[in-house]
């Protein structure tokens, strides 16, 4: 297992204790409208205690990994400040889309995990704009769906004037800091097109999200 690997499965085995807790505090739940209410009290809380977590392991990798690819030069990864992680307006959002107290759950859940894992990215963004030797930071993983892959396959660079990470709920991508070509080619995964059929109108959609999101970021 590769440095890599081993963080993004800290990070995911970090977010199913996370996601094990929201689910205990609204075990029974019959009316979303109740489960607000304990959110609100709980999530601030809970996403920030397991985000200081995935920073610590963020910033262990980071260094672990420059040590590895024997980069020169001191320096030591730090978390980011602290960012309002916006669980309120979570919590609004699921109650409004939801239409069963599961799917409610649901959305909270990916919400959750998405700003778990936002925080062990940024550690390592942030990290490699303040990095001398860094050239940036790359986005890795193994390309869940169709438009991660196509963003992990491409290969780019990204520094602080370029792009932010933009994951989706339930994103398995990582950052991953980006010191010289020989590193950032070793770090990239093959973009293989899912095997699921997919009709022409919902590959159509995908493709012209993908164009969007280019557009606006790269």
């Amino acid at each position: 297992m590769t440095l890599h690997e081993d963080f993004r499965r800290a990070v995911r085995d970090l977010n199913i204790l996370a996601q094990r807790d929201v689910r205990t505090a609204l075990r029974g739940l019959t009316d979303p409208r109740d489960g607000k209410v304990v959110l609100e009290t709980l999530l601030p809380e809970l996403v920030d205690a397991y985000g200081d977590q995935a920073a610590s392991l963020a910033a262990d990798y980071y260094d672990e990994l420059r040590e590895t690819e024997r980069i020169t030069g001191r320096f030591t990864a730090r978390a980011p400040r602290p960012a309002d992680t916006e669980t309120a307006k979570l919590v609004h959002w699921a109650l409004g889309e939801a239409a069963s107290p599961e799917t409610f759950v649901s959305l909270v859940l990916g919400g959750v995990q998405k700003r778990v894992t936002n925080t062990a990215r940024s550690t390592v963004m942030e990290s490699s704009f303040l990095d001398p030797k860094a050239r940036g930071w790359m986005r890795i993983g193994t390309g869940n769906c169709d438009f991660c892959a196509m963003l992990i396959a491409r290969g780019a660079v990204y520094t602080e004037q370029t792009v932010d990470f933009s994951p989706h709920d339930w994103c398995g991508c990582g950052a991953a800091p980006a010191w010289n070509p020989a590193q950032v080619k070793t770090t990239l995964r093959p973009y293989v097109e899912s095997a699921k059929r997919r009709n022409e109108k919902t590959r159509a959609s995908d493709n012209a999200r993908a164009r969007e999101w280019i557009a606006d970021n790269l």
